[in-house]
């Protein structure tokens, strides 16, 4: 009975194999020309335009912020400057013509000469060359404004970031910088518990992980792709016995009906684990292949924080797959309850519109609302989201029910086992009992 049904989905094997490779070749495109950027805030586009950038970033080797790397970065720091510093004689007229740009410093040239290895001197130190440089950004900046706080005190530099904030929004705004990212009080206290949990064991490493952020980001489009696949061939799973007339003769039957239903799920859930290995695995192959997987111990940012349980990005990736393989099993459910609900002219393309309608990427972490709304968060726990999983590591979101909180993972988790058993439950009760 198994083997028919796997006969029937299969059928027509040509269509299924040029649909899957065709959603699939579409998926590994978007890593290298989709719109959206990555959590560590670098554009895609501009990685694969720019050969200086990008040869640049892949040169940065992983590696854990410690003392030793601190002295290092010091001592690279004060050679920088002291080969590209303007004369001292031109510091003034260096600020001055900063100033002119618009540019607001409140030093003059005897302070920025005091403090040369201050990094925070630098613009009236450096030409526009040096201090626009790459090294300069991507290298000195990050580090001595983030990731060296991170590392010496994580919370500490939360909390400096976060009330540097609160002051910036009451000053503009009247609000707390909580309240303008859409979160309660209740919900940035037990964001602090969170940070104050997960933060002070985490070992901050940098480097290069390019690699990794993609394969996290790109998770978002496979609602269109592994979500479309699943449609075609799981689409008329049931649908087409209703149609043919057999329902009734299976109705007739004392155990042949439920045999019949965990054959039809057992194919159905078998493919979908097939698929979803074979998406994940040309993307991991296209990855490594292109931007490298250096840096999987590399901490997981996101713009100027890590990510809010203190992940690397193996971490962090595993995690998400995890939700994302799972999700993916209930959108496979989902597709058999339409297809036993509606005919075969109805049912694929009913699956098609509601995945489109609800998988579109939800990226909150790079927004100044960050806190999803009441549409937001039914929105997030259905089928075509949970086989994406792409928000559920992003930023601190949770579900606030009286003095309860529950935040997105263990939600998601959650949504992930309810609608599992609620869908198997009706399929059981409607094509598989008496």
């Amino acid at each position: 009975m198994l083997k028919f049904e796997f006969y029937k989905l299969l059928r027509h094997k040509v269509l299924v194999v040029l649909v899957t490779l065709a959603l699939t070749a579409y998926y590994i495109s978007m890593a290298f020309y989709g719109s959206f950027n990555s959590f560590s805030g670098g554009a895609i586009q501009y990685f694969w335009e720019s050969d200086v950038y990008r040869q640049f970033q892949m040169s940065q080797e992983p590696t854990v912020v410690d003392e030793a790397w601190i002295a290092k970065l010091d001592a690279e720091y004060r050679a920088f400057i002291d080969e590209n510093m303007v004369p001292p004689e031109q510091v003034q007229s260096n600020i001055d013509a900063q100033k002119a740009r618009g540019i607001i410093i409140e030093f003059d040239a005897d302070e920025a000469l005091e403090n040369r290895y201050d990094i925070d001197y630098a613009i009236g130190l450096l030409p526009r060359d040096a201090y626009d440089s790459l090294v300069m950004e991507y290298t000195f900046f990050e580090a001595y404004h983030i990731y060296i706080p991170l590392a010496t005190d994580p919370v500490g530099y939360m909390r400096q970031e976060y009330e540097a904030n609160d002051r910036s929004m009451m000053e503009n705004v009247g609000v707390t910088y909580g309240e303008y990212l859409g979160y309660t009080k209740a919900q940035m206290d037990d964001f602090w518990k969170t940070i104050e949990a997960y933060y002070p064991g985490m070992e901050m490493v940098v480097g290069y992980c390019f690699g990794w952020d993609v394969l996290c980001g790109v998770m978002q489009y496979l609602p269109f792709c592994l979500g479309v696949a699943l449609i075609v061939v799981l689409g008329n799973l049931f649908s087409q016995e209703h149609t043919s007339g057999m329902t009734p003769i299976l109705r007739t039957l004392k155990k042949g009906r439920g045999r019949l239903l965990r054959a039809k799920l057992t194919a159905a859930l078998t493919v979908a684990t097939v698929l979803w290995l074979f998406f994940q695995l040309s993307m991991l192959t296209a990855v490594a292949l292109t931007y490298g997987l250096d840096g999987a111990a590399c901490t997981a940012m996101q713009y100027r924080e890590p990510s809010i349980y203190g992940l690397s990005w193996l971490e962090f990736y595993l995690i998400q797959c995890a939700f994302s393989y799972c999700g993916t099993l209930v959108f496979a459910l989902f597709v058999c309850c339409v297809s036993s609900l509606l005919k075969p002219r109805l049912a694929m393309p009913v699956n098609l519109v509601l995945t489109l309608l609800t998988g579109q990427d939800m990226a909150a972490f790079c927004y100044t609302t960050q806190a999803y709304s009441a549409v937001d968060k039914i929105l997030i726990l259905s089928p075509a989201q949970l086989m994406a999983s792409y928000p559920t590591l992003q930023v601190y979101q949770s579900y606030e029910f009286g003095s309860f909180i529950i935040q997105l993972p263990h939600m998601t988790a959650l949504a992930i086992a309810a609608e599992a058993l609620l869908m198997l439950c009706f399929l059981h009760r409607r094509e598989g009992g008496k």
